[in-house]
């Protein structure tokens, strides 16, 4: 089986592509959508918890080898436990089924943004996770054991490298070599670099440990810090990173081994290293240590929580700021916030500003944060969400008591939503198709919402509505029974 992963940022996109192929079949996953337009609304569930992220849409493809055949359930419970493994856990996932080639695959379109905490789920070796991954699930459904794309991003020894070291493998056998053949100096430096590349996160930190292993390397970049190339060195033959493999470029290194390379901060450390080594008589790690110290890697991780961390709470605020109505100014016990078109202001009484937001989304907010207001955006995300889960099961039961004053129809059509029973769902849509809520009529399931603040005024109305029926209906029936009260005093 071979697998494929890609990164986008338009679910739609994705979705109409693989909905638009012949004979694609919608087979599983975790969500209500049974097109493309309703899934990718659903998927604004999770895109709404971290709208700042980037490359939220994650894109796999599972293809059997010729010959190999799988049913439709089989093919899902083995998409799950891949998601699953992959260590999408609480994340939302479609699954299709492809009938465009000889050999039978499926496409995942997942949200690499967790329903759970609203981070994105971590993306690290996730090439290397997902052979290992797959070559297990081959085992388990017994299916045909293909070749790992390491095995085909490296580049093979040539036919003759292959011969001669044969050759000399018969001679040290017969006694007529003192010592085994040795690999070439190509796959020798193939395995010191997939040693380095095991320990490392970022580019500088995987260059020190090859320069600690006597492996020279040597990069180029054009002016505004993007690599032009990357080429290595050892026992004074060099070799360009295409020369040993796809997987060795520097786009390789990114997209296959996900070591990180940040423009702004590694390539001053790259050069300086370079630099180091061609002047060194001897690379010392002391030396290294002094222009990548061993604590950079973590500072550097700490900074981008840091900046999760900020998107967060920004998404908090924003999340609270819509909830009570988006005043243009409205005070807190401690806090206020203060709308002025185009920005989000959270500040303290002070005047202080701890979060300022474009509200556009056209560039990241700029924040004050402290200790103390960390405290408080937990506590507001605490109680947003209690109100938020009240909110939606009071609009469920006023959706649901709505298609009861409607007589409980399996299809009906309103002037603003329409209501359609499937099996023991009721899912509400307007006019235009798009989805609402999905409810479930037992409460076995968690009411999935897409509403607009135009919906919320419109669930007011109908909860008027309802409650005006149920008065109508109750002064019916007490009419009923004051008239049945009469006619058996006139029969007496």
């Amino acid at each position: 089986m071979i697998g494929n992963q890609s990164k986008g940022k338009s679910f739609r996109g994705l979705l109409d592509y693989l909905e638009s192929k012949d004979n694609s079949c919608l087979i599983g996953g975790n969500m209500f959508g049974r097109n493309a337009r309703e899934l990718a609304k659903e998927f604004r569930i999770s895109r709404q918890l971290n709208p700042s992220a980037e490359k939220v849409v994650h894109h796999v493809s599972l293809s059997l080898a010729g010959g190999e055949h799988l049913d439709n359930d089989t093919w899902c419970e083995l998409a799950d436990k891949y998601m699953e493994a992959m260590g999408y856990t609480a994340n939302q996932y479609a699954i299709y089924r492809h009938s465009d080639r000889d050999h039978e695959h499926i496409h995942i379109c997942a949200s690499r943004i967790s329903l759970d905490d609203g981070k994105v789920t971590r993306d690290s070796w996730e090439y290397i996770r997902s052979e290992q991954i797959i070559r297990q699930l081959e085992q388990e459904y017994g299916l045909e054991q293909t070749v790992s794309s390491r095995e085909k991003k490296e580049r093979n020894l040539s036919t003759g490298q292959l011969r001669r070291m044969e050759r000399e493998q018969a001679e040290y056998e017969m006694g007529k070599r003192d010592s085994p053949p040795e690999l070439p100096v190509k796959k020798q430096l193939q395995t010191t670099i997939n040693e380095a590349i095991k320990s490392s996160d970022s580019m500088p930190e995987f260059m020190k440990k090859l320069l600690l292993e006597n492996v020279s390397v040597r990069c180029e970049f054009t002016r505004t810090g993007k690599p032009k190339g990357i080429s290595y060195g050892m026992s004074g033959i060099a070799f360009s990173g295409t020369k040993l493999g796809k997987g060795y470029t520097f786009p390789g290194l990114q997209k296959y081994e996900s070591i990180k390379y940040n423009p702004k901060t590694d390539k001053v450390l790259i050069i300086n290293m370079m630099q180091y080594a061609r002047t060194a008589k001897k690379i010392e790690a002391s030396e290294l240590d002094k222009i990548v110290p061993n604590g950079i890697i973590q500072q550097n991780t700490q900074q981008q929580l840091n900046q999760r961390e900020v998107a967060r709470f920004a998404l908090i605020l924003k999340e609270a700021w819509e909830y009570i109505g988006r005043p243009k100014f409205r005070e807190t016990k401690n806090y206020c916030f203060e709308n002025y078109e185009d920005r989000l202001k959270f500040t303290r009484k002070s005047g202080e500003v701890v979060i300022d937001l474009p509200l556009d989304g056209s560039h990241s907010p700029v924040s004050n944060i402290k200790e103390g207001d960390k405290e408080t955006f937990e506590k507001m995300l605490k109680g947003l969400r209690i109100s938020q889960r009240k909110q939606a099961e009071r609009f469920a039961s006023i959706l649901k008591e709505t298609w009861d004053c409607l007589g409980q129809p399996n299809f009906i059509e309103t002037d603003i939503y329409g209501f359609e029973r499937v099996e023991n769902q009721l899912k509400v849509t307007r006019p235009n198709g798009e989805l609402v809520a999905d409810l479930s009529l037992d409460d076995s399931q968690e009411p999935v919402f897409n509403i607009e603040e135009e919906d919320k005024e419109n669930f007011e109305g109908l909860s008027e509505i309802v409650k005006e029926v149920e008065r109508e209906k109750a002064e019916e029936e007490e009419e009923e029974e004051q008239q049945l009260k009469r006619s058996r005093g006139l029969s007496l």
